[in-house]
């Protein structure tokens, strides 16, 4: 039988203590407007959790105000 590597998950603490270090009152207010991705629920389970894939990908795509990239345009 062939072992299945399954995502890495990631609570909600986790991700506000290693990712994004805001109040979670923020994060969920993004996730209600759609600009954080959505927890899943494991079957039977009451925590919520995030993949950790898809919090990486979130992050590698939102660079904070005030440090973007300065272009050389010559």
């Amino acid at each position: 039988m062939n072992a299945v590597t399954l995502p890495r998950l990631l609570t909600l603490n986790m991700i506000l203590q290693h990712y994004i270090p805001v109040h979670r009152s923020t994060l969920y207010e993004m996730i209600s407007k759609g600009t954080f991705p959505p927890a899943s629920k494991l079957i039977g389970a009451k925590q919520r959790f995030w993949r950790r894939d898809d919090v990486e990908a979130w992050v590698g795509g939102n660079v904070p105000a005030g440090s973007e990239e300065v272009l050389n345009v010559d």
